[in-house]
């Protein structure tokens, strides 16, 4: 672990947090200076996923993501930290369940896999992956998950571009408490669905965060998931001409099939600036 990076990164994260007035135990947003949206109930979603790995990769992959699209910490009442979020993600982590991954970090997975494949050994796993290229990589891993291995997640990190959430997004109101730390909250996929975070609370102070992280991170690979257009062609063409930047469909993306391993091979990935997938 690179400890001098990952202090950086805490203190960013520390005046941000200062910065926009966030509650440090509840992560609500306190500052809001669209007044758009100056009404709206908003949680920090939290420190990002660092993979424990990351800073001494062969290849340093920083996957960035849109939103959060969930209130996750709902129940507790509070924003991930570097080791809850951790705990969500990496497989090897102790306290988590190896391959029990969403849609989401299925596809990030199965991508991380093909990239690395190469530098770890790991062609042997990524052609098991790749026979049944026609099912969706959250069952290929359960299927495979004996000969995968644990550590992929281990080697990126995963940010997202806009860091709020509506608070307890993603619960079923239909229950008599709306209030999720109360109890265990049944979520409820159409409230998780669409871009309704995808929004800038506070455009200079959010986009300046993202610039100064991704700087941090100092990756050797910019994976845009979704999405690149939150940032403009000055900032994009300031991080290409520092980092390779590939920007793809998400990973979860059935309607394009980017949810199959089979969605790597029909684009023929290759490691080139600014590759449009």
């Amino acid at each position: 672990m690179n400890t001098k990076a990952n202090e950086d990164l805490n203190n960013l994260y520390l005046q941000f947090i200062e910065c926009l007035d966030i509650n440090k135990t509840t992560g609500m947003l306190g500052k809001i200076s669209n007044n758009r949206y100056a009404d709206q109930k908003l949680r920090f979603s939290g420190y990002p996923y660092v993979g424990s790995k990351y800073y001494e990769a062969k290849k340093k992959i920083l996957f960035v993501g849109l939103d959060l699209g969930i209130d996750e910490n709902r129940e507790e009442n509070t924003f991930h930290s570097f080791d809850s979020r951790r705990e969500c993600i990496a497989g090897s982590t102790k306290g988590c369940v190896p391959y029990n991954y969403n849609k989401h970090i299925s596809g990030t997975y199965g991508m991380a896999l093909y990239i690395l494949k190469d530098l770890y050994g790991w062609n042997k796993q990524w052609d098991s992956l790749n026979k049944i290229k026609d099912t969706v990589f959250i069952s290929a891993i359960n299927q495979l998950k004996s000969d995968l291995p644990v550590d992929v997640l281990d080697y990126v990190s995963l940010i997202n571009i806009h860091k709020f959430v509506t608070e307890c997004r993603g619960c079923d109101f239909r229950k008599t408490k709306p209030s999720c730390w109360t109890e265990n909250c049944i979520v409820n996929e159409r409230n998780r669905s669409g871009a309704s975070n995808r929004r800038w609370y506070n455009k200079k102070e959010e986009i300046k965060m993202i610039m100064d992280e991704i700087e941090i991170l100092s990756p050797d690979i910019i994976y845009f998931q979704g999405s690149v257009s939150p940032i403009n062609k000055e900032q994009l063409e300031l991080l290409n001409s520092k980092f390779e930047i590939w920007i793809a469909n998400h990973p979860s993306a059935w309607n394009v099939g980017a949810d199959k391993p089979s969605y790597i091979e029909s684009n023929r990935l290759e490691v080139r600036p600014v590759a449009v997938l």
